[in-house]
């Protein structure tokens, strides 16, 4: 006799992501027992910086910048604004 599928469906996996755990088949056999649990990952976050996205965007354009305000501006105004190929 074939073992009954399981009552959860697991996440389609893309190249190079994180792994999730518990693995998928001790997930799927715990709930089907009515166990609560967590299933978790560990992410890296917040890659992108404005000097990282200087450095993607304005590749090779000439005259592009990078203008970041003062420590002493406004929060409103803290924002870093990038130029890329003016004119």
């Amino acid at each position: 006799m074939s073992p009954a599928p399981a009552s959860v469906t697991p996440l389609p996996r893309k190249g190079g992501s994180a792994p999730i755990a518990p693995d998928f088949p001790a997930f799927a056999r715990l709930y089907d027992e009515g166990v609560p649990q967590v299933a978790w990952t560990r992410l890296v976050a917040d890659l992108e910086t404005p000097v990282s996205a200087m450095l993607k965007v304005a590749h090779e354009r000439p005259n592009s910048f990078l203008w970041s305000p003062s420590k002493a501006a406004t929060r409103a105004a803290a924002t870093p604004s990038l130029v890329a190929s003016p004119m």
